[in-house]
C-alpha cells in the first residue's frame, strides 16, 4: 500500500457504485440513449459545423469559468461569433479559452470509439496540462506539464504530498487501462469512468496550476470514448460552470466523505441528462429550419 493511503484513503481507484441509487442508474440509461440520438442525428454540413463550434467554445469558456474567471455576456458573444483564431500570446482570458479549444480539438482528432478503448498514460495527462497552461503568464512553482513540487490545499483539505503525485498518476492510468465493463454496459460505465477520473485527478491535484481544466479534459476524452460527439462531450463542463457553487460543494463533500462518490455521480449525471435534452431540442430546431428552408425554396 502506498504511503498516501494513510492520509488519503479515498484515492483507491474504484468507482464505488454500491451506493448509487436507482434513479441515477435510470438517468445513465437515458444519457446513453440521448447520446446515441445526437450521434445519429442528420444535420446539414453548415449546421453541424456551427453546432460543433458553438459547443466547443461554450465548453472551453465553461472550463475557464468553473475556476472563478467570470466572462461577461459581451465577451461570450464575441467568442461565439469568432473564427477561433489564436489571440495575442499571453492575453487573458482569451489564451486560457483558446488553450482548451485547441486541446479539445486535438483530443477529438485522436479518439476513435469505433476502434475500441485506447490506453491513457501519465505522459498524455502531462501533455494535457502543458496544453492548458500554454503561453500563460509564468507563476512561481508552476511548470506546464510537470508535476508540482509543493503542497497545495484542495477545497478545505490538503492534497496528497507532492512526492506521491507521480506514483498516483501511474496507478490512476493503470486502473483506467485495466478496467473491464459488463457486456452491454460499456457506454454506461464509460460515463461513470469519465466522472470518476475527473474526481480522482482533482483529489490528486498533481500540477502547480490547471488541475481542474486538465481533469475536465480527461473527462471529455472518456466521454468521447463512450460515443459522445465532440459537441455533447462538452456538456458536463457547461453544467459545472452553470452550477459552480454546487460543483465545488459536491467536490468538497466527496473529498470529506472518503469513498463516497455517489452524490457527485448523481449530481453530474442529472446535469448531463438535462444538458443532453437541451442539445437534442436545439438539433431538432436546426432540422426544422432545414425542412422549412427546403419547402420554401
Amino acid at each position: 500500500m502506498s504511503p498516501q493511503r494513510d492520509t488519503q484513503p479515498w484515492i483507491d481507484f474504484s468507482h464505488h457504485l454500491r451506493e448509487l441509487d436507482r434513479d441515477t442508474w435510470i438517468r445513465l440509461g437515458e444519457a446513453v440513449s440521448r447520446c446515441e440520438i445526437i450521434a445519429e442525428a442528420p444535420l446539414e454540413p453548415e449546421a453541424e459545423r456551427r453546432l460543433h463550434t458553438v459547443y466547443l467554445v461554450k465548453g472551453a469558456l465553461a472550463s475557464v469559468q468553473v475556476e472563478g474567471k467570470d466572462i461577461d455576456g459581451e465577451e461570450a458573444r464575441r467568442y461565439l461569433h469568432a473564427d477561433l483564431e489564436p489571440p495575442p500570446s499571453g492575453s487573458f482570458p482569451e489564451q486560457k479559452v483558446n488553450n482548451i479549444v485547441d486541446a479539445c480539438e486535438k483530443i477529438a482528432s485522436i479518439i476513435e470509439p469505433e476502434n475500441g478503448y485506447s490506453k491513457i498514460s501519465p505522459e498524455e495527462i502531462l501533455d494535457y496540462n502543458r496544453q492548458v497552461l500554454r503561453d500563460l503568464e509564468d507563476r512561481e512553482g508552476v511548470v506546464p506539464g510537470e508535476l508540482r513540487r509543493h503542497s497545495v490545499v484542495v477545497g478545505i483539505a490538503r492534497s496528497v504530498p507532492s512526492r506521491d503525485c507521480g506514483e498516483l498518476l501511474e496507478e490512476f492510468c493503470t486502473w483506467l487501462n485495466e478496467l473491464e465493463f459488463p457486456m452491454g454496459m460499456e457506454k454506461t460505465y464509460s460515463i461513470l469512468t469519465a466522472i470518476a477520473s475527473h474526481l480522482y485527478l482533482v483529489w490528486i491535484h498533481p500540477f502547480g496550476d490547471g488541475n481542474g481544466r486538465t481533469a475536465r479534459l480527461v473527462e471529455y476524452r472518456f466521454l468521447l470514448e463512450a460515443g459522445f460527439t465532440p459537441a455533447s462531450a462538452q456538456l458536463l463542463s457547461i453544467f459545472y460552470a452553470q452550477t459552480r457553487t454546487e460543483y465545488f460543494r459536491q467536490l468538497d463533500r466527496a473529498n470529506r466523505s472518503g469513498t463516497q462518490m455517489s452524490e457527485f455521480f448523481t449530481y453530474a449525471v442529472r446535469g448531463l441528462v438535462a444538458q443532453l435534452r437541451s442539445q437534442i431540442q436545439l438539433i431538432q430546431d436546426l432540422q426544422r429550419k432545414t425542412i422549412e428552408k427546403t419547402v420554401s425554396s
